[in-house]
């Protein structure tokens, strides 16, 4: 061996970089290729990388199919088979010698490739003409430090073809439901088949699949609306209703009407009871009808006269302040609901009489927020849905809205509703007309005042993008 010759840099910056692209190499042909062609470019004129195997005797190229012979039967055989060095200067008179297997040359040198031991991998040989230098003590050192790094990769690849043919047909692996002679093939087959086999067709057809879904998803996010809608209670009311309501404190004394009896603008309906009120204006009518029979005994008493002016004042303003306990009719109509009987205690707003006009026609009174006011607007479409009735959805035009935010307590008063329906906070008030029968479950009823439901109101449309990204919506 000459491994204390020194070796030529360069050669071992190219060996390096060959090793590099082999590091994951798996294909006996590339491995021939580049070893190959790095012998070309750095030593001889031609160059083989050729197999050895030792069991059936054979030496063959894995990039030339054609060249596969009996080791004995060449040169290069030879050196494989006795694992030393060969360098002549004559080739072609030397017994053994097989131009197709050991190259056109005159000048022959030859390395098994193996590592400090057998097992024998192969034979780099390199060849040049008659009229070329010999090789040298340096070729002989450039070779065997390729053949140093070279071997443990090929030891490396034999063990792990032996392990995947030992696993192949171990002794669980035959006792399978495969053929003796598929293991048998499997095992001397040099390549092997992918580890999985997808189907492009099909992998194609999902991938495509998945990007139609992807964009119509964020076409949807960007285009398709999205509502933001309030709602809240609502009522039917009959248009022309009028709600008479307590202006004070106090009890029913007597109720001049009945449900039915048509009644003109300013007619008594409900007078309420108030004894301290009652029992002033009986005083002062009492003191004034006395000092007036004075006055009238002595005309010229000064002290009379002054005091039945006084009096006269004073029991005029204290009549007014009964007449406020006499509830009267705001517009002419016929009684429709009396609320109260008497000896019932009223307070301020408490709904006592509903009046109606002579032809009154349904409409619906919807309570939503009161910060929605500014966004409602006459001629917004309002779908009302009756209590009672879930196929009468009703989407209606709104006619008409409160020019204010409304208190809870002039709700009731504005709609005689009860106090489970009323708002927590002030509202807004919106009407719109309703037809005269509503249809559900194939059949046609009238609308009657009182019946509930529940209103709702789209007050801005927008997109899933904007909604969850308020921010962006000031950009576009």
């Amino acid at each position: 061996m000459l491994d204390d010759v020194p070796v030529d840099v360069s050669w071992s910056q190219a060996v390096l970089a060959m090793l590099l692209r082999l590091g994951t190499a798996s294909d006996p042909k590339e491995i021939c290729v580049r070893v190959e062609a790095l012998l070309l470019d750095h030593m001889a004129d031609d160059a083989r990388c050729l197999f050895y195997d030792e069991e059936e005797g054979l030496l063959w190229s894995a990039r030339d199919a054609s060249m596969e012979d009996a080791a004995a039967a060449s040169l290069s055989g030879q050196v494989a088979a006795h694992g030393e060095l060969r360098c002549v200067e004559e080739a072609r008179r030397l017994d053994g010698y097989n131009p197709r297997m050991d190259g056109q040359g005159e000048r022959f040198l030859a390395v098994p490739i193996q590592a400090k031991g057998p097992p024998v991998h192969g034979v780099l040989w390199v060849s040049r003409g008659f009229g070329e230098p010999p090789f040298a003590a340096s070729d002989v050192s450039q070779l065997q430090l390729l053949v140093r790094f070279l071997a443990p990769r090929l030891d490396e690849l034999t063990w792990r073809s032996d392990f995947d043919v030992n696993q192949a047909v171990s002794p669980l692996f035959i006792e399978g439901p495969y053929r003796s002679e598929a293991l048998q093939e499997l095992m001397h087959r040099r390549e092997r088949g992918a580890l999985l086999h997808f189907d492009r067709g099909l992998l194609n057809s999902v991938y495509w699949a998945f990007v139609g879904v992807t964009v119509l998803a964020l076409f949807g996010i960007v285009t398709v609306p999205i509502g933001d809608d309030v709602q809240g209670p609502s009522v039917v009311r009959l248009a022309g209703r009028s709600e008479v309501v307590a202006l004070r404190d106090g009890a029913i004394a007597d109720i001049a009407v009945q449900p039915g009896e048509a009644v003109v603008t300013g007619q008594i309906l409900v007078t309420l009871h108030d004894a301290a009120a009652a029992a002033e204006f009986r005083r002062l009518e009492l003191e004034f009808e006395e000092q007036l029979r004075h006055l009238l005994r002595n005309p010229d008493d000064p002290v009379s006269r002054q005091a039945v002016t006084t009096l006269r004042g004073q029991r005029l303003e204290s009549q007014t302040r009964l007449r406020e306990h006499q509830v009267r009719s705001p517009a002419d109509g016929v009684v429709q609901d009396l609320w109260v009987t008497i000896g019932h205690t009223v307070g301020r707003g408490d709904l006592l009489v509903s009046l109606a006009g002579e032809e009154p026609h349904p409409q619906v009174w919807a309570i939503l927020p009161g910060e929605a006011r500014p966004r409602i607007r006459p001629g917004t479409t309002l779908v009302f849905r009756l209590d009672g009735y879930r196929d009468a959805t009703q989407h209606l035009s709104i006619d008409e809205v409160s020019s204010h935010v409304v208190r809870p307590i002039e709700v009731q008063r504005r709609l005689g509703i009860p106090p489970e329906m009323l708002p927590r906070r002030p509202a807004t008030l919106v009407r719109a007309r309703l037809a005269d029968a509503f249809a559900s479950a194939g059949h046609e009823y009238p609308f009657h005042d009182g019946m509930t439901g529940t209103a709702e109101v789209r007050i801005r449309s927008t997109t899933l993008l904007f909604a969850v990204f308020p921010s962006l919506e000031a950009w576009f």
